[in-house]
């Protein structure tokens, strides 16, 4: 079993937890820690840590972007923990998000980290609307 830890700035953790119960039903293991305006990365160090102090289970934690705040405090709390298998991905999109937390109780950490690498890009794409080519037989040669 892995939890699953969700990490952005403003609602972006809570949205997407709230994106996923929508659409897959209230998932278990599976925790929405935002970084608000008015915080502090201290106070969002305390929220994540709280979380990780509480599990008895490996924790993927995916955060909004790579580099910044969430993902900073949570690569940092992952290197504190010696004794727990923690993975921080950054970069995270629903896509991600949804195919993760449906297989947090059949997958290894390790597996998760490469279903969260591939979905997320796999969920990305241009729409583009296909044309037929038109094959008009013009009789004046235009």
């Amino acid at each position: 079993m892995v939890d699953l830890i969700i990490t952005g700035h403003g609602n972006f953790a809570s949205g997407m937890k709230s994106s996923l119960d929508l659409i897959c039903g209230n998932q278990e293991n599976v925790y929405a820690i935002d970084f608000l305006i008015d915080d502090i990365p201290e106070m969002l160090e305390k929220n994540i840590k709280e979380i990780i102090d509480n599990s008895n289970n490996d924790i993927l934690i995916l955060s909004d972007l790579l580099g910044a705040t969430p993902f900073k405090t949570s690569v940092l709390l992952s290197n504190t923990y010696k004794d727990k298998n923690i993975i921080v991905i950054g970069g995270t999109n629903l896509p991600m998000v949804i195919e993760t937390s449906i297989l947090l109780k059949t997958s290894s950490l390790e597996e998760l980290k490469e279903i969260a690498l591939k979905s997320g890009v796999a969920g990305i794409s241009e729409f583009k609307i296909k044309t037929e080519k038109n094959n008009c037989q013009c009789d004046d040669g235009i």
